[in-house]
């Protein structure tokens, strides 16, 4: 897409809400998962979508509880925003692996991904994937399959780290080419496939672990059948599950009962959950 391409939502919130309180964040991350520039120290907050978005009737459904909130504007993106977007986005080092925008040079000693994102699929600074990265280095190697692998952040990393073989999955056809790309200026290479958490009819790889930064809603649908009878086929020996509030990791870990908790991980109010499956 070219510069003009993207929509600028900003949001100013009012009442003394800011980006720290959860329904803000819950609310941002269902519209725009890939993430948001925080202004003011919180009250204000800006974040892209690509034109035709509130199309979909959640992304619309959750602009409007956003609105609700306090301003909501939006407007066409001037020429040169790109620029700015630049100077938003630096590398991320999470223990051993840094990933970095293509315009960064890559850090002796560390593991390098490069991730050219554009706006839609992630760099790898928020909350959630980072807490992936770390704990993706806790883990032993072995087959891995990243579902929602959107840019391709997590699933790059666990190749570099010294998982294999890896598979990225995501149900939106414009992540997939997104993760190809990536792959391809990193000259790795992925079994990237198009796939829904919630098709029943769809057989995931039976890898030795599996990560998904999703939401609540698709992560309890993966536990779903995970539980069925059918699961264990496929059910991986270890799940790292993020993309979710402090305050949902209850009902998740609840949902599989065929897993039993090694550790929760927090930051900034959102959650990763790593679980092992019961013997």
């Amino acid at each position: 897409m070219s510069e003009q391409d993207y929509v600028r939502y900003t949001l100013r919130l009012v009442g003394g809400r800011s980006v720290d309180d959860l329904e803000v964040r819950d609310l941002l991350a269902a519209v725009q998962p890939a993430g948001w520039e925080e202004k003011d120290e919180g009250p204000t907050v800006r974040f892209w979508l690509a034109p035709g978005a509130d199309a979909d009737g959640g992304v619309r459904a959750g602009l409007r509880r956003l609105g609700a909130l306090g301003t909501l504007t939006s407007a066409a993106q001037e020429a040169g925003w790109q620029d700015g977007w630049r100077r938003f986005h630096r590398p991320v080092t999470e223990g051993a692996v840094r990933v970095r925008p293509p315009w960064y040079r890559p850090e002796a000693g560390l593991l390098d991904v490069v991730i050219d994102a554009g706006m839609a699929f992630g760099t790898g600074s928020h909350f959630t994937t980072r807490l992936c990265l770390r704990a993706l280095q806790d883990v032993p190697l072995g087959s891995l399959v990243d579902v929602g692998t959107g840019s391709g952040v997590l699933a790059l990393a666990a190749l570099r780290l010294g998982f294999s073989p890896v598979w990225a999955m995501d149900n939106d056809p414009a992540s997939i080419d997104s993760c190809a790309r990536n792959a391809a200026s990193n000259a790795l290479e992925p079994r990237i496939f198009l796939g829904d958490v919630a098709d029943p009819g769809l057989r995931l790889p039976a890898a030795d672990v599996m990560v998904a930064n999703l939401l609540r809603g698709p992560i309890l649908e993966l536990a779903r059948r995970l539980e069925a009878p059918d699961g264990g086929a496929w059910a991986p020996s270890r799940l790292l599950l993020s993309g979710l509030l402090v305050e949902q990791g209850d009902e998740v870990e609840a949902a599989l009962r065929g897993y039993r908790l090694v550790d929760r991980a927090a930051s900034s109010g959102w959650l990763l959950l790593d679980l092992a499956r019961k013997a």
